[in-house]
Formats: C-alpha cells, sequence, structure tokens
C-alpha cells in the first residue's frame, strides 16, 4: 500500500484527515439534534392532542388517527426546528434541560391554541401556538443561559456603558469608578 502511493504521487496521512473531523462532528452533532427534535416534537404532538381531546368527550374515543398525526407533524416540526435553533440560540444550554423544557413549552402552548384557536382551524391553530411556544421558550432559556452579561445586570464598571466609555477615553480603573458614581447619581 505504501509503495502504492508513492507511485501515484498522492501521500495522505492522517493528520491532513483532521481538516475533515469539525465538519463531520458538526453533522453527527446537527442529526443527533434532528433525531432528538423528532422524538421529542412527536411526543408534544401526539400528548398535546391527547390534553386537548381529553376534554373533548366525543372526538377522544375514536382519535387514534388523530394522535398519529399530530405526533408526525410534531416530529417534523421537531426535526427541522430543533437543530437551528440549537445551534443559534442555546448553544450553552445542557441538552436534557433543553429538550424537556422546549418540549414542555411547545406542549403548553399548543394545548392552549387548542382550545383557543381550533374553531377557526383544528390543524393550524395549535401548531402556530405550539410554534410560538417554542420560540418563546428558546427565547427564555437563550436569555437564562446567556453567558455574557446584559447591560444593567451588575456587570460593574468595565461592563457598563459609562464604564465603557471612561475605558476608551483611557481613564485608569479608579477614574472609572469615579465616572460611574458621577454618573448613576444624576
Amino acid at each position: 500500500m505504501r509503495n502504492a502511493s508513492r507511485r501515484s504521487g498522492v501521500r495522505i496521512s492522517v493528520h491532513q484527515l483532521v481538516i475533515f473531523r469539525a465538519p463531520l462532528r458538526m453533522l453527527a452533532i446537527t442529526l443527533g439534534l434532528s433525531c432528538a427534535g423528532a422524538v421529542f416534537g412527536g411526543i408534544a404532538g401526539g400528548t398535546g392532542l391527547a390534553i386537548a381531546l381529553f376534554f373533548e368527550p366525543r372526538w377522544y374515543l375514536r382519535s387514534f388517527e388523530y394522535y398519529r398525526f399530530a405526533a408526525s407533524v410534531g416530529a417534523v416540526l421537531g426535526a427541522v426546528g430543533a437543530p437551528p435553533v440549537t445551534w443559534v440560540m442555546l448553544r450553552r444550554v445542557p441538552l436534557g434541560r433543553l429538550f424537556a423544557l422546549l418540549t414542555l413549552g411547545t406542549l403548553a402552548a399548543a394545548v392552549c391554541g387548542w382550545f383557543a384557536f381550533s374553531s377557526i382551524d383544528v390543524i393550524w391553530g395549535p401548531a402556530i401556538a405550539g410554534f410560538v411556544g417554542f420560540m418563546a421558550t428558546a427565547i427564555g432559556l437563550s436569555f437564562r443561559y446567556d453567558s455574557p452579561r446584559r447591560l444593567g445586570a451588575g456587570g460593574g464598571p468595565a461592563r457598563s456603558i459609562t464604564g465603557q466609555l471612561a475605558r476608551s477615553r483611557g481613564a485608569t480603573p479608579k477614574a472609572e469608578t469615579r465616572c460611574v458614581e458621577v454618573c448613576d447619581h444624576q
């Protein structure tokens, strides 16, 4: 094998294959997030419809096809929605908490959407409400697990606007504190 690679003029070493490690790893993680999103989306769709139909006795007994449909819609939406939301907004959230809270937020909003919008449209009302609940939970989680502190969150003079202004003028830390104290009292 070694002689064949020398004759053809192509030499590939293990160190050259390292460049494929990061993209393959990201692809594997994305596929895993998509599969988990499909599972938890299906759970949210089927369970949400089961909870909603529990209060509708005329539909509850003959609705196995409805559960399957709601679970499949939830699975497709979860498989499509989980990877981009996780990569873009929720990188620092632990995965167990991420999927548990996103599932519960979607479930609660879809059930509320069933009671609020099912008279308008039985499919789109709860689906859109579930999406709104999913995104609201994602936004809440992104603020909760955001590592850089927000303005006004007690980051001290170095993280506040006045501290940054003082630092941009070349002030010392003591001058920053004075600037913050003076600016805060005005």
